[in-house]
């Protein structure tokens, strides 16, 4: 399903996002989007995998002002994550 890849350990590397005060590099944290699943997940029994979540969001309308899943836009991504899973457990309870 899309742009997965498989890739040995020694191929990944820390995510750091550049601070433009300090002329750092600074370890980026967690993800919003990741963070919003791990909040939702022990409530939702999730129907579908957050690989599939992620992709329906990206084909919301109002996705376009979100950069990418990194996007610290929070509002808008919690309210495209939400509307995504409610979609998704009315078509499980059909």
């Amino acid at each position: 399903m899309g742009d997965g890849v498989v890739v040995g350990i020694h191929m990944l590397r820390l995510t750091r996002d550049w601070d433009d005060v300090t002329d750092e590099w600074k370890p980026h944290g967690s993800w919003f989007f990741l963070e919003l699943i791990e909040l939702v997940g022990p409530d939702w029994s999730l129907p579908i995998s957050i690989k599939q979540i992620w992709y329906d969001v990206r084909l919301r309308s109002g996705c376009e002002k979100l950069k990418d899943w990194t996007s610290s836009v929070h509002n808008a991504l919690k309210e495209l994550v939400l509307q995504v899973l409610v979609d998704n457990f009315k078509i499980t309870i059909k």
